[in-house]
């Protein structure tokens, strides 16, 4: 009896797993019925097998080389079209965008990051789009600046307490200390060295909240390839960081909708003000429109205060995440290139001269420095790929893409191939002077991924500023080397596995202090 309830159970076992094993590799000829070329795909990873050994952009644009600037890969059962030609990422963005979610579906339990996440291009609604353009454009993040310099003073000092030519500073340490410094400052007036208590906790939560825990592990894999298996909650979010973050938020808001005057002159803003400002203002012009008394109206129905806290999670991962990867990658390109160092030394100089101190005017019309953050986020993208999601059958010139089929653009390969810049390993800021930016088709170049190229996302803006500042004060007061480290002669300077965006690895700088 017990051998046949075996031979039974065994069956059983063997049926059901010859039925998965067919499920999941039953589209696994999806482009090769097209004669579209790719990576074979393997049970049950697709094309993701040993993927956490591997470094994600890098893998990228050996496959690119290899099957072509299109070509088909596989997440788990699920077919993705790898796309780095100009015409087809137009035809994806532009012209056929509204045949695609904007997302890769990932299951997301945590309101904010399902309302918010920059890098899961959750975006904001409409409604409230139209209200933040005007709200948040750049004239009011210019209110934010005396903050930010605030923040970018203490990150240079740290530099400077270290400069010296025996001393190999880690410059990851001073990196994300000030962008959790410039976050709470800037966002809620959190002034984190006068409490370390409270800075223990927010730098915390701000390191901790989107990080993959264990990124050369095969179970990393699982959410992207699997996707009905659990939600990103169980392996990349952190609950317990993003419900502190967003009730701090709340707090926040909740208090100066008390005590807060609705348009505080005279005093330094952060963005809760300038959110509840914005509230206000739609408030008094929707009254003035309907001809009633402003109190008759629900605020809440202008930006509720969930909307305010999603728009304070947007921001704080774009530069949370992006600036901070940005600014570290600055450091390590600006000691490993003298000559660019000198040249972005000389419009600090030239500037100076002009403006007297280092002010908003001083950044945006510094144009080097500019020309010197276009290659940074070309050779070193803030996220590796672009993905989209099909949501009915569509013809993608003659590639037929049925439901449910992913399409994704490989920022960090289609930045690394010669076709679109002439010796890409090379760092040259020179590629994106006006007359070179001119001639480059835009769809070669994609610097904030899922956060867009629009610089109306308030992130964007943000951290362009936040990095321009903290890279000029640098330069003015340090010059910069690279340190005898093995780390630093590595090919690349991300970790590998599967890391969700590019994670610099450790950057060790040695820094000799200027006279000022």
């Amino acid at each position: 009896m017990e051998l046949q309830v075996l031979a039974i159970a065994t069956s059983v076992l063997t049926l059901a797993l010859a039925y998965v094993y067919r499920f999941i590799t039953s589209k696994f000829n999806y482009f090769q019925k097209q004669g579209i070329d790719g990576p074979k795909p393997s049970f049950p990873f697709g094309t993701w097998k040993g993927a956490w050994k591997k470094n994600f952009g890098e893998n990228d644009l050996n496959n690119v080389k290899t099957y072509g600037q299109t070509f088909g890969s596989f997440d788990g059962r699920t077919p993705n079209l790898i796309v780095s030609d100009p015409h087809l990422i137009q035809k994806i963005l532009v012209d056929e965008a509204d045949k695609f979610h904007s997302n890769r579906a990932f299951r997301v339990k945590q309101k904010p990051y399902m309302k918010c996440c920059a890098l899961l291009r959750v975006v904001v609604d409409v409604e409230v789009n139209k209200l933040l353009s005007p709200a948040l454009n750049a004239a009011k993040v210019k209110k934010l600046f005396s903050r930010i310099a605030k923040t970018v003073d203490l990150f240079v000092e740290g530099f400077k307490k270290e400069a010296a030519p025996e001393k190999v500073i880690n410059a990851n340490e001073h990196v994300s200390r000030f962008i959790t410094d410039v976050l709470a400052f800037t966002l809620f007036s959190f002034d984190l060295a006068a409490d370390n208590q409270i800075r223990t906790k927010f730098e915390r939560a701000i390191g901790k909240m989107f990080t993959v825990q264990y990124p050369d592990s095969i179970f990393s894999v699982t959410p992207f390839v699997f996707e009905s298996l659990g939600s990103l909650d169980n392996f990349i979010l952190k609950p317990a960081y993003t419900r502190y973050l967003a009730g701090v938020a709340e707090l926040v808001i909740d208090e100066k909708k008390k005590t807060s005057d609705v348009k505080p002159e005279g005093r330094a803003l952060d963005l809760v003000d300038l959110l509840l400002v914005a509230a206000e203002e739609e408030k008094q012009a929707a009254a003035k429109e309907k001809g009633v008394d402003s109190d008759k109206l629900d605020s809440e129905g202008i930006l509720s205060k969930e909307q305010m806290i999603n728009v304070w999670m947007q921001v704080l991962l774009t530069v949370g995440g992006a600036t901070k990867q940005t600014l570290a990658m600055s450091i390590y390109a600006l000691a490993n290139n003298t000559n660019v160092q000198d040249k972005l030394q000389a419009e600090v100089g030239k500037q100076l001269n002009r403006y007297g101190e280092i002010n908003y005017e001083f950044i945006n019309e510094s144009e080097y420095l500019d020309m010197f953050l276009g290659e940074i986020l070309r050779i070193y993208p803030t996220e590796y790929r672009l993905e989209r999601k099909t949501f009915e059958e569509m013809k993608l010139d003659e590639i037929t893409l049925t439901p449910g089929t992913m399409v994704s653009i490989p920022i960090y390969a289609v930045h690394h191939l010669e076709e679109f810049y002439p010796e890409p390993e090379k760092f040259i800021p020179e590629r994106f002077s006006p007359s070179n930016s001119d001639k480059r088709n835009p769809h070669t170049y994609l610097p904030f991924g899922q956060a867009g190229s629009n610089s109306s996302n308030i992130g964007v803006q943000l951290g362009v500023l936040i990095a321009k500042l903290a890279i000029v004060s640098l330069i003015k007061s340090v010059k910069l080397a690279t340190a005898e480290n093995p780390q630093n002669e590595v090919s690349s300077p991300f970790v590998s596995g599967v890391t969700g965006v590019p994670q610099p690895k450790t950057i060790f700088v040695r820094a000799d202090k200027k006279e000022e």
